[in-house]
């Protein structure tokens, strides 16, 4: 009883934070000044993109954690949709993007307007990622299963169910548990949607949250790349 009363009042003062966040006149401010620079407009910048970032990535992972907690989803939302934007425009800054990676940027803004139910917003964005590769300057980390992954994220993105169900049945699983459940759960759900075929109904729904948890782990890995 105890730890539910604690859970609780922890999301409550996580919806209280983002809504703070949202309506923070500062954070308004640096996210138009962004809008405007990378319209090419005239004016003496002011806005921090370090600060638009880490905002970004607070409102995005917070976000996130309230869906999983199926509370506050309204709340949720407009923090995913704020983010979303944030990542949009810092990816068509260019100095900006060279730092943070042009087409993580858009990645994870596609990802937040997706799951904010600004999907024909997430499909515009991940139409506009040229080629994403995540790499390492340690060859002793592999990536090739976070790769695989960003494939079939940005593949659903785009709308690209049959294609990604090709390049799934490609990917290694080589004695993988999490790749190989993660494997399993997407070609049951693209069965689903592409032959109507209801092996398990439930799964389908479930990967709603399934993706939300990627987005989390995409956010963790530009987070700590940085």
């Amino acid at each position: 009883m105890v730890s539910k009363w604690k859970k609780k009042n922890y999301l409550q003062e996580l919806k209280d934070d983002i809504s703070n966040l949202l309506n923070e006149y500062k954070l308004s401010n640096y996210k138009k000044q962004a809008f405007a620079w990378k319209l090419n407009a005239s004016f003496t910048r002011t806005f921090d993109e370090s600060y638009l970032w880490n905002r970004a990535l607070f409102l995005a992972t917070n976000s996130c954690f309230l869906l999983l907690n199926n509370t506050e989803k309204n709340t949720a939302l407009k923090g995913l949709n704020e983010s979303a934007e944030i990542y949009e425009y810092l990816s068509e800054i260019r100095q900006i993007s060279e730092k943070y990676d042009k087409d993580y940027l858009l990645i994870l803004s596609a990802l937040c307007y997706d799951l904010s139910g600004y999907q024909a917003n997430a499909y515009c964005v991940s139409n506009r990622i040229v080629d994403f590769e995540l790499k390492s300057l340690d060859n002793d980390i592999p990536l090739t299963v976070d790769n695989a992954i960003i494939e079939q994220i940005r593949l659903i993105l785009l709308k690209k169910i049959p294609y990604a169900l090709s390049k799934l049945n490609d990917i290694e699983i080589k004695n993988n548990l999490g790749l190989s459940l993660f494997v399993k759960a997407l070609n049951e759900w693209y069965q689903y949607i592409l032959k109507l075929k209801e092996v398990d109904f439930r799964k389908a729904v479930d990967m709603y949250t399934h993706t939300i948890y990627i987005l989390e782990i995409l956010i963790y890995l530009i987070y700590y790349s940085c």
